[in-house]
């Protein structure tokens, strides 16, 4: 074979016109197809709750990317987007289906409570039936309170609570847990959203021999008892969530007794989740705008309150707003602030590590509640305004 005659290769990969950081269209219409099938195929899985809205979402994304400069969806796109539409149909209808027949159901034998897990029994859930016999919801951090102080009594009335008690909640999670925790000499701590911090806190406070962790729960209603699971776990809290119902069946009262007893004793707390969604490119740059603005200009009050505290847990430190002195706490490598009010209110702001949104959680509490929600509502209003 004569090699000085054969045709060179071009060399030079140079394209004038390629931007390698352009959006590509139809890549972007091809992830949203596979997206949109793997949204589908997550709907008919036992993992649908956890993929099935998020892919969805992801799908439709991209979809809209892919249009590119012509502004038109191609059929990859268009496909992808169609079925995530109907695949997060398909999972709204599934959860609405689930409860209604679960109420049917609790209607038809006469149950007080409605109990249920998800696929994989790490959350539990609850539902009670309140005085003018509907059933209502019962949120993460009511359910936790409930437990707690159950527990803690249970504890005592059987001899089995142990030396020096401690109950483990997350930063976010409702404050009214301390109030219940410290009322009955258990001491309570604050960990990081997620159940591995819990285990280290419990894990570091044993072996210390600082105290015994008798319970841990976080608002997203995950709890964590006992020694059988560092981790949360479903099973073991809907067996205590049973033994609690008939424990005050027999004292005469529901759950819906239970819980507003509760208030009655410790105060009427009340909280809120606020989501700020932020899509696209900008939203990730108006997230970072918002809490870098917030560490530059911190607020001195918040709907007319003072703020009297501010936590910053990336570095763990601590400003008394009244008095300008600066302490560390234990917490830190996080990107949270905290702002605590002279009314007793807390509020957290965090940029979600999953979702472009930034979560504003609003933790208050009111003579009555007709008093702590309307704290909800006023400072509810301050976050609405933090949406640029």
């Amino acid at each position: 074979m004569d090699y000085n005659h054969t045709e060179q290769p071009n060399m030079n990969f140079q394209q004038p016109n390629f931007n390698p950081y352009k959006r590509q269209p139809n890549k972007m219409a091809t992830l949203s197809l596979m997206l949109g099938v793997l949204t589908l195929l997550s709907v008919i899985s036992i993992y649908f709750i956890y993929f099935a809205l998020p892919m969805g979402c992801m799908s439709i994304l991209f979809a809209h990317l892919s249009k590119g400069d012509s502004y038109r969806l191609s059929p990859k796109a268009v496909g992808g987007m169609t079925v995530s539409i109907l695949s997060i149909i398909i999972t709204v209808v599934i959860l609405v289906l689930g409860f209604y027949l679960a109420i049917q159901l609790a209607d038809k034998v006469g149950a007080d409570f409605i109990l249920g897990t998800d696929p994989d029994s790490d959350r539990v859930g609850i539902m009670v039936r309140n005085h003018e016999g509907e059933f209502q919801p019962v949120t993460g951090n009511q359910t936790g309170v409930l437990l707690l102080d159950y527990l803690i009594g249970a504890m005592k009335r059987s001899g089995k609570m142990p030396a020096n008690p401690v109950a483990l909640k997350t930063i976010v999670t409702t404050e009214m847990a301390r109030k219940v925790a410290e009322s009955n000499g258990v001491k309570c701590f604050d960990t990081f959203t997620g159940f591995k911090f819990m285990a280290e806190k419990k894990n570091a406070l044993e072996e210390s021999g600082e105290g015994k962790v008798i319970f841990s729960y976080e608002e997203s209603y995950g709890y964590m008892l006992g020694d059988y699971v560092r981790d949360k776990d479903a099973v073991t809290a809907s067996m205590l969530l049973t033994e609690m119902a008939a424990w005050y069946d027999a004292q005469g009262m529901t759950l819906f007794d239970a819980l507003n007893a509760l208030y009655e004793k410790y105060g009427w707390y009340a909280e809120k989740t606020h989501n700020l969604v932020m899509p696209g490119l900008d939203g990730l740059r108006d997230m970072a705008k918002l809490m870098k603005d917030l560490r530059e200009n911190p607020p001195t009050e918040i709907s007319g309150v003072k703020v009297i505290v501010r936590k910053d847990y990336t570095d763990g430190s601590v400003i008394d707003c009244v008095t300008g002195a600066k302490s560390r706490m234990e917490l830190s490598g996080s990107n949270v602030l905290r702002y605590e009010l002279e009314d007793g209110t807390v509020i957290l702001v965090r940029p979600s590590g999953t979702e472009p949104k930034i979560k504003v959680y609003i933790l208050t509490q009111g003579a009555d509640a007709a008093a702590s929600n309307a704290n909800l509502e006023k400072y509810g209003r301050w976050v609405a305004a933090l949406k640029p």
